[in-house]
């Protein structure tokens, strides 16, 4: 059950990815070309359906059951969370310098690593 939520989550993020992407540009009354869909799919899409397969299974099983049901709330929930995220960032980009972005985010994630790391 765990693998077809994270197929789900992988295909709605993949459709909402494009349909926001083609949002922002239609606002600017620009488009995507033919070319720039396949190097999208051949450069983002293809190596994370690939990676998806080779993630090994984790050492020790939990002991709450999986969502049965992929209209749940834990699972939609995340899934507009990543959708929210990613739309930020998409207008975010649009508006400002993308290597200050990247490098804020960088920074919020190796505070976020060393915060886990000295809890452990």
């Amino acid at each position: 059950m765990v693998t077809s939520t994270q197929c789900f989550k992988f295909m709605v993020m993949y459709s909402m990815i494009q349909f926001f992407t083609v949002s922002l540009l239609g606002d600017a009354f620009a488009n995507l070309s033919n070319n720039q869909y396949l190097w999208i799919d051949l450069v983002i899409i293809m190596p994370i359906a690939l990676l998806m397969g080779y993630t090994k299974p984790i050492e020790g099983l939990s002991k709450y059951r999986p969502a049965s049901n992929l209209m749940s709330f834990p699972v939609l929930a995340s899934t507009i969370g990543q959708m929210i995220i990613q739309f930020s960032f998409q207008v975010i980009k649009k508006n400002e310098n993308f290597f200050e972005i990247l490098l804020i985010f960088f920074i919020f994630i190796n505070l976020l690593n060393f915060k886990i790391h000295k809890i452990q």
